[in-house]
């Protein structure tokens, strides 16, 4: 599967004056990069506070939440996960790392972006998760969504992407993350695709209420 987009749409002004400001709204401040300069501090300073050496950054994606900062995941002998969030200085915590214990076997997070996808200032983390298993029994992509609540990471699972299973077909999408919304497009359909599968076309997809739903195109151009 490709690699999640962050498609940025601008709008552009005439060629007359432009217009007053609404309000006092500023521009949200750009997202911190994760260089390797950065991720050694973070690694550094939760060895410290854990006294616990054998910790390494499995994956740390920049965002606004809604201060800028970094989503991220560390490992550790154990192969015990932990996630949470940490600001630019990558020692203060804007959400307390969660053990989240061992995951299933042959299963792991493939890709990681960020997106405010209900609009209020604080990004979502959209995870695309794998599962593969030998033999016949195929494999399967899909998406995850975790929210930034009241200081703690929620999950939201969300819809399939790939799936293959070796006795019937398979599906295979491409994925973009377009304003507010995930936008996903079944380019391919071989076989008898699992039920898993979304139906061949292009799916436009919104966080509301705590779940991650299919909206039309009606609905589309309100937003």
């Amino acid at each position: 599967m490709r690699a999640l987009l962050l498609v940025v749409i601008a709008a552009c002004g005439s060629a007359k004056s432009p217009p007053e400001p609404v309000g006092n709204r500023a521009a949200p401040p750009p997202k911190p990069a994760c260089t390797a300069d950065r991720m050694q501090v973070i690694t550094q300073d939760l060895r410290t506070r854990w006294n616990h050496p054998e910790i390494s950054i499995v994956r740390c994606t920049p965002g606004l939440f809604p201060t800028p900062g970094f989503f991220v995941e560390v490992v550790d002998h154990d192969e015990d996960h932990r996630v949470g969030v940490v600001g630019v200085d990558g020692k203060a915590e804007l959400v307390p790392f969660e053990v989240e214990g061992q995951r299933t076997l042959a299963t792991s997070v493939v890709e990681c972006a960020t997106v405010d996808l209900d609009g209020d200032g604080i990004d979502e983390i959209v995870e695309t998760w794998r599962t593969s298993a030998s033999g016949r029994m195929g494999s399967e992509n899909w998406l995850e969504v975790r929210r930034v609540v009241d200081h703690e990471l929620v999950m939201i699972r969300g819809p399939h992407t790939s799936v293959f299973h070796p006795d019937l077909g398979g599906c295979t999408a491409e994925v973009r993350l377009a304003g507010h919304t995930i936008v996903i497009t079944v380019v391919s359909s071989p076989g008898i695709p699992p039920s898993d599968c979304l139906a061949a076309g292009t799916h436009t997809f919104a966080l509301e209420r705590d779940a991650i739903v299919e909206i039309d195109a009606t609905r589309l151009s309100k937003r």
